[in-house]
This record gives structure tokens, sequence and C-alpha cells, in this order.
């Protein structure tokens, strides 16, 4: 089985990855949050943040549009 590892963003203070359309991590103090419908925190604390999503076909036509905040 091959995941789908796709890197958002990676720049000083930010770094951010969606993986399979299931799982969303933010690290870095950079605020930001994944793009689409049906994503709840799973984790945060400091400089990090994830995400998780039951549904990967929810809210996924928007996908490639996650910001920075």
């Amino acid at each position: 089985v091959c995941s789908s590892d796709l890197v958002k963003v990676a720049t000083s203070g930010l770094y951010a990855a969606v993986v399979d359309q299931r799982v969303a991590v933010r690290i870095g103090p950079v605020s930001w949050k994944p793009a689409g419908d049906g994503w709840r925190v799973g984790a945060e604390g400091t400089n990090y943040t994830v995400w998780e999503r039951s549904n990967p076909n929810v809210g996924t036509a928007g996908a490639s549009g996650e910001k920075a905040l």
C-alpha cells in the first residue's frame, strides 16, 4: 500500500503536510490549517497540530488550496 504524502508548505517556521487526505500536520509557530471539510483536531500543542478526517472524500475539491493563516 502506497500513501500519497503531500508537503503543502515547507518554509522557515512552518512545515505542513497531508497524508492520504486522512491526516494533516502542522509543525512550527506559523498558523496553518488544511483546506476542505471534515477535518477535526486530533492533537495539538506548542508549535504543532494534527488533524484527522474519517472520510477522505469529504471536501477534497479544494484540497490543494491550503493556506498559511
